[in-house]
């Protein structure tokens, strides 16, 4: 095939039409900083309804731990997510079982710490319900913000990182609640807390898999190489 004469000219003509590309961080950091804002805005949203025992419940380190693997699984699902919009890139089977893991193994330190019965008895689904009322608030703006992002990517399996998505917003949401309910009972925090997670994961996925395949079709032409 021979180069035509103008070949530079026209070269140097497109590329001056053309945007510069910023560079996208690397999932896992992308992950890093998804957490702060919903972090700092969960922090100022508890700041003044911490549970009474809350100075007392962070010198327990079992309750400490759970706390940590709760943030270590949204963190890990979110970089999972993440990932996943990389068009190249599936979700990790391994790493898959490495977040669910670590949920599990929050779940079971809860189960092995000495439940408290609730503060009112006789009124434990009117607090369960507050509780599942507070976990969808404060889950919100972080499930809204990985889902925006992921607009941005090309996942190939989009209901997956609609489950991902939901799965680390929820799990963020229940960091803050447990510092905020004084309900450590087993049975009502993996009922109103935790089983959450998992409707919402389900729920996020089928969105996902509605939203995502459509924002990429029909986005692509519309969208400047800026946003990409």
């Amino acid at each position: 095939m021979k180069i035509p004469r103008n070949h530079p000219e026209l070269v140097n003509r497109l590329a001056a039409d053309l945007p510069p590309v910023s560079q996208l961080g690397t999932p896992a950091m992308r992950a890093l900083v998804w957490m702060v804002l919903p972090a700092a805005l969960a922090t100022w949203a508890v700041a003044g309804h911490l549970r009474a025992d809350f100075a007392a419940r962070l010198q327990a380190p079992a309750f400490l731990l759970e706390l940590g693997l709760l943030a270590a699984g949204a963190w890990l699902s979110a970089w999972l997510a993440f990932r996943a919009a990389v068009p190249d890139r599936r979700v990790s089977g391994r790493a898959l079982c490495v977040a669910v893991g670590v949920v599990a193994a929050a779940t079971v330190i809860l189960l092995l710490q000495p439940g408290r019965p609730p503060p009112m008895a006789g009124d434990s689904a009117a607090r369960g319900l507050g509780c599942l009322e507070k976990t969808v608030a404060l889950a919100g703006v972080p499930w809204l913000l990985v889902v925006l992002t992921l607009r941005r990517g090309g996942s190939v399996t989009p209901a997956a990182s609609g489950a991902l998505a939901g799965a680390a917003a929820f799990l963020l949401a229940n960091v803050a609640m447990r510092l905020v309910c004084p309900n450590d009972a087993p049975a009502h925090v993996v009922t109103w807390h935790l089983l959450p997670v998992v409707a919402a994961s389900m729920l996020s996925a089928a969105l996902g898999a509605a939203w995502f395949g459509r924002w990429a079709l029909s986005g692509r032409s519309s969208r400047s190489p800026r946003s990409l």
